[in-house]
């Protein structure tokens, strides 16, 4: 969650521009330790499917292009967050605002129905009045 003056890196989650905050990684740069990354997916019941990942030995930020090079790295945690995501869409869910409505409605669709639906979705998408899309493909 992004509060006043963090910093911030703009990335693209399941084709939405979102803001997330690059503190975590320029944490381990600043460390210089492995990062591993732990994701857990409820299955049911007391079940769940645990998994670690190896993301990177050493994140390495070079003074001259570090905006970049934090951008690339946080776009590459993104990846991974989608990737779990579409394994789990039950389990996606989020208590604050990081995109804006529109965008979050057709994340949801993506998670749900797969990335083609949201583009035939937003082409026949209008609003409904309120400011939230809504469609003949699929209205949430």
């Amino acid at each position: 969650r992004v509060f006043g003056a963090d910093k911030t890196t703009r990335c693209h989650f399941l084709g939405a521009p979102t803001t997330l905050p690059s503190g975590p990684m320029l944490l381990a740069a600043m460390m210089h330790c492995p990062v591993v990354l732990f994701f857990g997916l409820y299955r049911g019941g007391n079940r769940y499917d645990i998994y670690f990942e190896h993301f990177g030995d050493d994140i390495v930020l070079n003074r001259e292009h570090r905006a970049e090079e934090i951008q690339s790295w946080m776009q590459r945690y993104v990846a991974r967050l989608e990737h779990y995501a579409r394994l789990a869409p039950y389990n996606w869910f989020n208590f604050y605002s990081f995109l804006g409505l529109r965008s979050h409605h057709n994340i949801l669709i993506r998670l749900f129905c797969g990335p083609r639906a949201a583009r035939l979705h937003r082409h026949a998408s209008t609003t409904n009045g309120d400011g939230l899309p809504s469609g003949r493909f699929l209205d949430l």
